[in-house]
């Protein structure tokens, strides 16, 4: 019973405690052969309990610097750290001693009373980490909520400055279009006023163009004058009438040149085919009808043509003639005239049209736009040195009170955030160094003990060790 001693007892003093008894025993184990009958009634139980003190002695330790608390006879454990509120405090008798002389039926009282101290560690231990794992997946996330709403946050910041930026943009054009409008009239006004110089001008230059190709052509205007009432008396004095005077019919009785026996040959292709092909085609099947009225149509243009020649033609030749050259040189007076006219025209010479009043009316006016131009620089640099500041600053002042309280939503969160991750740190530092020793990092890290839990209820007589490893082996 005395080599049984370790497996009950791990804390120091306990133990020099039990060695003093396991002396005491040694001396009296005469005393003790007399019991032995009573014993033996115990001795199964007695067995089972020594089994199961040896395995948490055995697990107390491997983990005696971490989780004294499991080990059977420490005095006032904590299983669950005080940062878990509700947690279950396991405490045992302050001193522990074992004697079987003394009393073999109160050892197997207390083994059979450790055997259901030690499941209930395990229990305990196994609950107080599933606590901190809640709480710890909770605390994440309300941090991950909390990181929600700081985005949200500074989004709300950025669309708030955006929106600083875009009213102080708009507000800038619109005063500076303001600015520029009064200038703007001005030089819509110096540029109607150019418009209406420069008409002037083309009218004036257009007016000076012709008065100098009438300069030009003013000897051969008089000149051609002349002959057009020299030809005028011509045919007054000689009684010539508009017929007789006609070029083509000239052309018929006095053919001058190539123009004028075409012009003849013409007329004879009219008057004696086409003319009586249409008599023909008329009065076809009636040969008598048309043997009289193409003589009558011989007749009447023969007799025609031979009166004006006797009577018109060849009398007043002279007079024809000499009005055909005047004609010609009318003509050609009037074509050189033109001629003259066109070269002027398409030369636009400007000089001697007196258009430099003007020019220096357009300059002067030129120069006002250059002046006002010179002003709107001036006030345009002037506004961009002043006024988009005080833009700024009369927005910036409009949205103040929105952005402090965006601000301080935000160093809000921030607060929250960082509280929250110093009490994630705390729990997973407590779980690395209490919890994880035992259960390990892979129950842990998935987050539920439940099934572990669950596995402790189910088997009460199993040590916290072995219902790790079956736990992670049935899994």
């Amino acid at each position: 019973m005395a080599d049984n001693r370790d497996q009950f007892f791990y804390d120091p003093e306990e133990e020099s405690k039990v060695a003093d008894s396991a002396e005491s025993a040694e001396e009296i184990s005469g005393q003790a052969e007399s019991l032995e009958a009573a014993a033996e009634e115990t001795a199964d139980t007695l067995q089972e309990a020594a089994d199961q003190a040896e395995e948490i002695g055995q697990e107390a330790a491997r983990a005696a610097d971490d989780i004294p608390e499991l080990v059977f006879g420490a005095q006032d454990p904590e299983i669950v750290s005080g940062q878990n509120e509700g947690a279950d405090d396991i405490t045992f008798p302050e001193e522990s001693t074992f004697s079987v002389a003394e009393d073999p039926s109160g050892m197997a009282e207390q083994a059979s009373g450790g055997e259901e101290s030690i499941a209930s560690e395990a229990l305990s231990f196994v609950q107080a980490a599933a606590r901190l794992l809640a709480r710890r997946n909770e605390l994440k996330t309300d941090r991950d909520s909390l990181e929600g709403e700081k985005e949200q946050a500074v989004r709300a910041v950025a669309s708030l400055e955006e929106s600083i930026e875009a009213a102080v943009s708009e507000r800038s054009r619109v005063r500076r279009e303001a600015v520029s409008s009064g200038f703007d009239e001005r030089v819509s006004e110096c540029r109607a006023e150019i418009s209406g110089k420069q008409e002037e001008r083309k009218k004036a230059k257009a007016d000076g163009i012709e008065q100098k190709i009438i300069e030009v052509n003013e000897p051969l205007a008089q000149e051609t004058a002349e002959l057009k009432e020299q030809l005028t008396h011509l045919y007054k004095d000689n009684k010539i009438s508009a017929l007789v005077r006609n070029p083509i019919v000239s052309s018929l009785y006095f053919p001058k040149g190539l123009t004028d026996w075409l012009l003849i040959g013409a007329a004879c292709v009219v008057l004696f085919f086409c003319v009586p092909f249409l008599f023909c085609s008329l009065l076809q099947g009636h040969p008598f009808s048309l043997s009289i009225v193409l003589f009558i149509y011989i007749m009447a243009a023969g007799g025609l043509y031979l009166f004006l020649l006797n009577h018109q033609m060849l009398p007043k030749k002279d007079a024809l003639e000499k009005g055909v050259e005047l004609k010609k040189h009318v003509k050609a007076n009037t074509k050189q005239m033109n001629a003259a006219a066109e070269e002027i025209r398409r030369a636009q010479d400007e000089t001697g049209l007196g258009l430099e009043v003007f020019d220096e009316a357009i300059s002067g006016i030129e120069s006002r736009i250059t002046g006002i131009e010179e002003e709107r620089r001036a006030a345009i640099d002037e506004f961009e040195a002043t006024v988009p500041g005080q833009i700024l600053e009369e927005v910036t002042e409009e949205n103040r009170a929105a952005r402090e309280e965006l601000e301080e939503q935000e160093r809000q969160l921030e607060e929250r955030i960082g509280r929250t991750a110093e009490e994630i740190d705390g729990i997973s530092g407590e779980l690395k160094e209490i919890y994880e020793p035992v259960l390990g990092g892979e129950l842990l890290e998935e987050g539920d003990l439940s099934g572990l839990e669950q596995f402790c209820r189910e088997n009460p007589a199993v040590s916290l060790n072995q219902a790790v490893e079956s736990y992670k082996t049935s899994r």
